[in-house]
């Protein structure tokens, strides 16, 4: 009973529509004689059909149907590959910007600045102190010998100027200083010499000098190693700083 009461629904399930569809049928076989004539022509024969047949449109309405039914896939087609190319145009920026002499060139004009030799009072030292090039400190006061190591520094910072070394030379001037920094460094007995060095922590290396007060020995001290690549320099400059030196021996103590 069960089986042929399925059967008869499914019967019944299939004659209404099969009616239906007749239905529909019949309703588009009348279209043409309820609407316009100007309307009727849109209407598909098939009802499957996406387009209207090419035969009920004009020319015009050819080149717009196709326009219209073609431009949306384009637009898909588009919308789908930009990411593609949005992704392509960034990697080669990134592939442009590692280029080892783009990345040379960049390094070069990033070259940190070198100071020009000057002597400096206490309260300047914070400045020189952030630098980001090593900086030679010559701490000196008004006494003899503190004049003389203000013309050495003077000659070695003309030594590094002429071969290009990035090492900025100064002299901070003890007697412009705190009590705290005169108690460590006193003025009497300057000079005093320091190589502050910038680490990569970004701290500061602070190392101070105990050799002999001679150009060749400050350049060993701040240089190790390289200063023979400007061993007829320093020759040079140190016949001209003991020129100099006995000048001022001279007027300082024997002509006075």
């Amino acid at each position: 009973m069960l089986k042929f009461g399925r059967r008869c629904r499914n019967q019944l399930s299939r004659f209404s529509t099969d009616a239906e569809l007749k239905k529909e049928s019949a309703q588009l076989v009348n279209m043409d004689r309820v609407l316009p004539a100007s309307i009727s022509r849109y209407v598909p024969s098939d009802t499957s059909s996406f387009l209207v047949e090419e035969h009920r449109l004009t020319e015009a309405e050819k080149i717009t149907q196709q326009v219209s039914s073609v431009t949306p896939w384009l637009l898909f087609g588009v919308f789908a590959a930009s990411p593609f190319f949005v992704m392509k145009y960034h990697l080669d920026r990134l592939s442009t910007s590692s280029d080892p002499s783009l990345t040379k060139s960049t390094t070069e004009t990033q070259k940190p600045t070198r100071y020009a030799f000057k002597r400096v009072k206490y309260e300047d030292m914070p400045e020189i102190i952030e630098r980001r090039t090593p900086t030679l400190v010559g701490i000196v006061s008004n006494n003899y010998h503190s004049v003389v190591v203000s013309k050495m520094f003077e000659e070695i910072d003309s030594i590094f100027e002429q071969h290009g070394i990035n090492i900025n030379v100064i002299l901070l001037d003890a007697t412009t200083a705190d009590g705290k920094f005169q108690s460590t460094y006193k003025p009497s007995l300057a000079p005093y010499c320091q190589l502050i060095t910038p680490t990569a922590t970004l701290d500061r290396s602070v190392v101070e000098y105990e050799g002999t007060w001679t150009i060749d020995s400050i350049m060993q001290f701040v240089l190790p190693g390289k200063k023979d690549d400007m061993h007829d320099e320093i020759v040079t400059r140190s016949e001209k700083m003991a020129q100099w030196h006995d000048e001022l021996f001279r007027n300082r103590f024997v002509m006075s």
